[in-house]
């Protein structure tokens, strides 16, 4: 497989050998309560697996048994306030420093409880937002190596990507999501928000990796229908993944990267703020808008064709201020 002018290689999916480690795991133990669990979102690598809850790596997965969390994970939830420290020792209240065994749900409870507490409130309602769309395939879409410590760019990450049916016709399509009060969404005067410009530069890399993107989420989509039939009726995959798996999407021309807002009351979308914000973001006739206030509104839905087409709202759905 060719490398494209970035340099980097897009590449998704679990090989035969990981996936049976992982169903063999799958029986019992820790990654059978993962896989239980449908709060917990797995995100496919290149033979690796990160399990996020809000954003949240807890787990790495990787092949021959090499797993591991990062330590604050594993930071007694109890602690919820300021330790005191005397200069020689922290008062730890009675409680444990860390948790040094896994102990069942309780012990994956635990993990999911003070990883919260990491998690802004952009990354819980992307969080959501999965949750809601059952056909989203990935998040962090990362589009160069994470493991390359050589490389000093900027990772560059789309934070979804989900298959829509358009007609019949089943599409790979990709969403920023932003809460609407993320400055990216604003600029001054007649100035671009710095969003259109990251959504841009998503398509380009979209379009460079396109062969490359299509043959991984294929493979992707097949891992994730074998791994939900060990785990039913918690583990489930959207409707549209067994197409996918045969091969049957494409992505659009051009590449439908679109912009999701949340996060905003009934006076925020009325104010003179949100009049002066929204035009400059629908200028960009190739970013579709889907907006709602509470993230499980969102409904992840693109346009076709895309130019002369600015916004998929989901505003006229009704909900709390």
């Amino acid at each position: 497989m060719a490398e494209n002018s970035n340099g980097w290689v897009f590449k998704r999916g679990l090989d035969d050998g990981f996936m049976k480690e992982l169903e063999s795991l799958a029986k019992g133990g820790w990654f059978a309560d993962v896989l239980a669990d449908p709060d917990l979102i797995l995100g496919i690598r290149d033979n690796y697996m990160n399990v996020y809850w809000r954003g949240q790596s807890l787990f790495l997965i990787r092949p021959n048994g090499n797993v591991s969390t990062h330590p604050k994970y594993l930071l007694d939830p109890a602690l919820k306030r300021a330790v005191n420290f005397n200069g020689m020792t922290f008062d730890v209240q009675g409680h444990k420093a860390l948790t040094g065994e896994y102990d069942g749900k309780t012990t994956l409870e635990q993990m999911k409880k003070i990883a919260n507490t990491y998690a802004g409130d952009e990354k819980r309602g992307v969080h959501v937002i999965i949750r809601s769309n059952k056909d989203v395939i990935d998040t962090e879409v990362t589009f160069n190596s994470e493991e390359d410590e050589d490389d000093e760019r900027p990772t560059q990450r789309i934070d979804l990507a989900a298959f829509e049916d358009e007609g019949g016709k089943i599409l790979l399509r990709f969403w920023e999501a932003k809460l609407y009060t993320n400055g990216e969404l604003r600029a001054q005067g007649d100035e671009e928000p710095p969003v259109v410009g990251q959504v841009r530069g998503y398509r380009t890399l979209v379009q460079e990796h396109r062969g490359e993107i299509v043959d991984s989420y294929r493979k992707v989509a097949k891992n994730f229908i074998e791994i939900a039939s060990w785990s039913p009726p918690q583990r489930k995959v959207g409707t549209l993944f067994a197409s996918v798996a045969s091969g049957d999407f494409a992505i659009d021309e051009p590449p439908m990267v679109g912009l999701v807002i949340f996060g905003y009351s009934s006076a925020q979308k009325g104010s003179k703020r949100w009049k002066v914000d929204m035009p400059k973001l629908e200028r960009e006739t190739l970013m579709p808008i889907c907006r709602a206030g509470d993230p499980k509104n969102i409904k992840l839905r693109g346009t076709r064709p895309l130019t002369g087409v600015p916004s998929a709202s989901n505003d006229s759905v009704k909900r709390e201020p």
